[in-house]
């Protein structure tokens, strides 16, 4: 009995190497496969900052942003002060939304070429104020998302 755990021990050492190779592989297949380009991302990330640009104008003090534009994936985020965004302001940036392309796929999240836009209040707060996240991702879950929403399926 031991001579066989030996040899069993003895191949799968000798073999080690040659699945932790084969796996990698698959893994980076897999992720080259499903993760967007970086070329992909910025171009998704130049459509972000310019309808994000466009949203902001209409009003809402900015208190912080956060970009990412990389392989993989891309996100802009706004922290806006929800004082300074009334009523108004918050119709107003849904009809520019829906000028811009965005389709609603829920309630404050909209869809556009696989990007997804989504207002939220934070559970932060910024100098002591309560703050609006007003951001747009595009990754592999927002592409899953927003093809979901397309075909007809509920989405998040």
């Amino acid at each position: 009995m031991k001579v066989k755990v030996d040899k069993m021990k003895s191949i799968v050492i000798k073999r080690y190497p040659a699945i932790v190779v084969a796996l990698s592989i698959t893994f980076g297949v897999y992720a080259l496969y499903r993760n967007p380009s970086s070329i992909s991302s910025h171009q998704h990330f130049e459509t972000m900052s310019h309808d994000m640009d466009e949203i902001i104008a209409i009003g809402g003090t900015v208190a912080y942003t956060y970009k990412s534009d990389k392989y993989g994936g891309s996100s802009l985020l706004h922290g806006v002060i929800a004082g300074s965004l009334p009523q108004s302001v918050r119709d107003r940036q849904r009809q520019v939304l829906a000028q811009l392309g965005w389709r609603p796929v829920a309630d404050q999240r909209y869809c556009k070429e696989e990007i997804l836009y989504y207002s939220k209040l934070a559970e932060e707060k910024y100098e002591y104020k309560p703050m609006v996240i007003m951001a747009m991702n595009y990754d592999p879950g927002t592409i899953d998302e927003c093809k979901t929403a397309d075909a007809g399926k509920p989405s998040r």
